[in-house]
């Protein structure tokens, strides 16, 4: 739901709208057989400025539209303020994020959903590449997590593989801190350098490590793929040749995990 305009588009459709199209989705699912094993709630989901409080809105809509889908995960960014390069700003980011967080308990109880904490990235411009900022550890995440399931149960960790690579851990490390924490993966690979968004074994992650620390710590979601530009180098042609493709690929991957 992350390509929905602030404001706009069907998270913002009146109560009777909003249901019937959420509904409509879940329809389409059921009729071709597909389980619905996460939602991806608009981001960024803070950027200190006047539209903050709207933002926060799409989260207690987007919560609503998971349970309408039949969802139990949503995977939600923390915020990520200008300040928070590497390690600076820690508690203070924390404090944010807690208060961003708490504000949509009462949504999960409600609705009986789980946010997915995302491991993030940000952006050095004095050397030109992306670094680490608020969750790109596993040991933060941990934290943020175990910090907010003391208000409610209803927060696990959402584990995206290349940006684990980028931000210089290793998923593999990231997957075991994690343990049973984690609920939900973005299975994508890189250079370690960009957010490539393509199938596995095109970049430096390390495929048999990390299915062998998912079968170590018992991983039993959904192998999800977040390899977007994959078949976007290629084009709807290629549509035949290329979603089997990536369906072998990740399928291959899930059986080591077991």
């Amino acid at each position: 739901m992350f390509h929905y305009p602030l404001g706009e588009g069907p998270l913002f459709l009146p109560d009777g709208a909003f249901e019937d199209y959420y509904r409509s989705l879940k329809a389409v699912a059921d009729e071709c057989g597909l389980k619905i094993g996460q939602v991806h709630s608009p981001f960024p989901t803070y950027l200190n400025d006047k539209d903050d409080e709207l933002r926060l809105e799409a989260q207690h809509r987007s919560v609503r539209a998971c349970a309408l889908l039949g969802c139990r995960y949503m995977v939600m960014h923390p915020a990520i303020p200008g300040y928070r390069l590497y390690d600076q700003g820690v508690e203070e980011c924390k404090a944010l994020n807690m208060q961003r967080y708490e504000a949509v308990i009462p949504d999960l109880e409600k609705y009986d959903v789980s946010i997915a904490v995302e491991n993030m990235f940000s952006y050095d411009r004095t050397i030109g590449r992306h670094c680490p900022t608020v969750c790109s550890t596993a040991e933060e995440m941990a934290d943020y997590i175990d910090t907010l399931n003391r208000l409610s149960p209803h927060f696990v960790a959402c584990l995206d593989v290349g940006h684990a690579l980028i931000t210089g851990d290793t998923p593999d490390h990231m997957a075991r801190i994690l343990g049973d924490r984690l609920k939900v993966l973005h299975v994508q690979d890189n250079d370690g350098n960009g957010d490539w968004h393509v199938i596995p074994h095109m970049g430096k992650v390390d495929w048999p490590a990390f299915t062998k620390a998912l079968r170590e710590i018992g991983y039993k979601g959904t192998f999800s793929l977040e390899a977007d530009n994959f078949p976007r180098l290629f084009g709807l042609d290629h549509a035949d040749t290329v979603y089997p493709l990536m369906l072998s690929v990740a399928k291959k991957l899930a059986e080591k995990v077991g």
